[in-house]
């Protein structure tokens, strides 16, 4: 959980595929990103956080709306996910595995069908890549 603290601005949790929460990092501890990710009370250790440069005001570089996908993994699918990448972010997806994690990035990398909006600007280099864990 360290590590999405590290790169990440925002978190939006899923769980049995819908959306839990979406909290700015800042606003989180690593126990409460545990207890929104299981869903019930959980001790961890928090180091702090290190500084970052801003990009709140980067052009949009993906954007998406009301994501819905059929369950691949996970029993529910991922139901009405909704979010947006700016120009210098770095989107992690990290979870108990079968939350919708698999509905995701099936959805993003064009390999299933979904209901909802995928928007990418016109750029012939997405940068968009899949690291299983």
């Amino acid at each position: 959980i360290d590590h999405v603290k590290a790169i990440a601005d925002r978190v939006t949790v899923l769980r049995r595929g819908e959306v839990v929460a979406t909290r700015e990092t800042k606003e989180l501890n690593e126990t409460d990103l545990a207890e929104l990710m299981v869903g019930r009370p959980f001790e961890i250790g928090a180091p702090d956080r290190p500084k970052k440069n801003d990009v709140s005001k980067n052009k949009c570089a993906l954007e998406v709306r009301n994501l819905t996908v059929a369950p691949i993994a996970c029993p529910a699918g991922l139901t009405e996910a909704s979010f947006k990448v700016r120009s210098g972010e770095i989107l992690g997806v990290a979870g108990i595995s079968s939350n919708g994690q698999d509905e995701l990035v099936a959805a993003l990398t064009g390999t299933t069908q979904f209901d909802g909006d995928i928007h990418l600007p016109q750029t012939q280099d997405h940068r968009i890549g899949f690291i299983p864990g």
